[in-house]
């Protein structure tokens, strides 16, 4: 978002600037930055939890990070269904998560 639009933002002049921020493909950006911040704390926070109980979860890491980059690539440069496959691995990759912290705690 900072090179992407925030530079172009301060550079603009007041209108430049609120059609900017109006637009729907600076919208469709700050949305998918938003969700990544969102879902990436939770990740790296079990993640590492995991790995500094030394468990290894080769595939739901993999899930993980392939479903962030696909889904946050795929919202901002692709149409409407592209980002699905990245959401869907994101969501599998979480309920393994759970799993994990679930039996190491059981």
């Amino acid at each position: 978002m900072t090179f992407a639009w925030r530079f172009k933002v301060v550079l603009a002049d007041k209108k430049g600037k609120k059609d900017i921020i109006d637009g729907g493909e600076f919208k469709n950006c700050h949305a998918a930055q938003l969700n990544d911040a969102e879902y990436a704390p939770i990740f790296i926070g079990v993640l590492l939890f995991l790995h500094s109980k030394q468990i290894e979860a080769p595939v739901t890491s993999t899930l993980a990070a392939v479903g962030c980059i696909s889904y946050l690539w795929g919202k901002i440069y692709l149409p409407f269904p592209a980002q699905v496959p990245g959401a869907t691995m994101r969501y599998l990759s979480l309920g393994f998560l759970t799993h994990e912290l679930y039996k190491l705690m059981f």
